[in-house]
């Protein structure tokens, strides 16, 4: 047992070595997003394009590559799909809440929820990269995916923390928080993997909660658009779906 232990970790450890720019690419893209708000003012208006093709990319790579593989061993995927999807608008909510007008006083507090709830969202992906990888190699268009969807969603909070006063190096600290977040997951999951603490099964349910919070993610931003009459938006979407069919 102990030398099978042993032999885990040291695979853990080989494929972390393997993949440490992915790694430190999950972290630094969401900082790259502080500096896009801070430094390039004319990108925030380029910026519901990215939302709208990395969150038409991941629904459909969702549908088209996850979902089928989850539901098709287990009977409970759904159940452990809807927890997943109604975290997320629990997640939601706590993000709303933080954008309420108040004093400076609670800005603080707000900023707190806010980055808390960005980082359970992080969690989540790095949750569904990890167990993906499981199976599959972590140099994968869903990796990309969430890079690209990483990018928008930085630059979401260091507009957040810019509206509430809140200095640049508070800015990093949001950022790097959020950044690490992914990252730690995946440590977490192949940690487990390694360890022999998640069998095949937890690895599934794992992936399962995880696509539930990221398809729910997703639908959100084509729901904001989908009343938009903007022809470039629409085609950005469908070359997102396009995409993830190709690589079906």
């Amino acid at each position: 047992m102990c030398n099978s232990n042993l032999l885990g970790l040291f695979k853990f450890i080989k494929t972390v070595n393997t993949n440490l720019f992915f790694l430190f690419f999950l972290w630094i893209a969401p900082i790259g997003g502080g500096v896009v708000y801070f430094q390039i003012k004319k990108f925030k208006s380029k910026l519901k394009y990215i939302f709208s093709f990395g969150a038409s990319f991941l629904f459909s790579f969702i549908f088209l590559h996850i979902m089928p593989e989850l539901f098709i061993q287990n009977v409970w995927a759904g159940s452990i799909f809807l927890l997943g999807f109604y975290l997320q608008i629990i997640l939601g909510v706590c993000g709303a809440v933080s954008h309420c007008h108040t004093h400076k006083k609670k800005a603080f507090l707000q900023m707190s929820i806010f980055s808390f709830s960005l980082f359970l969202h992080a969690w989540m992906d790095g949750l569904l990269l990890g167990c993906h990888d499981y199976h599959h190699s972590l140099n994968s268009s869903l990796f990309w995916a969430i890079i690209i969807h990483k990018v928008p969603v930085a630059f979401v909070l260091s507009a957040f923390l810019d509206k509430k006063g809140f200095a640049k190096n508070w800015n990093f600290i949001a950022l790097s928080i959020f950044g690490v977040a992914s990252p730690m997951a995946i440590y977490f999951t192949h940690m487990g993997i390694a360890q022999g603490f998640f069998s095949s099964f937890h690895i599934m349910m794992l992936e399962t909660f995880a696509a539930g919070c990221m398809l729910h993610t997703c639908s959100s931003i084509l729901l904001e658009e989908c009343h938009s009459k903007n022809i470039t938006v629409r085609f950005i979407q469908g070359l997102g779906f396009i995409l993830a069919w190709l690589l079906y």
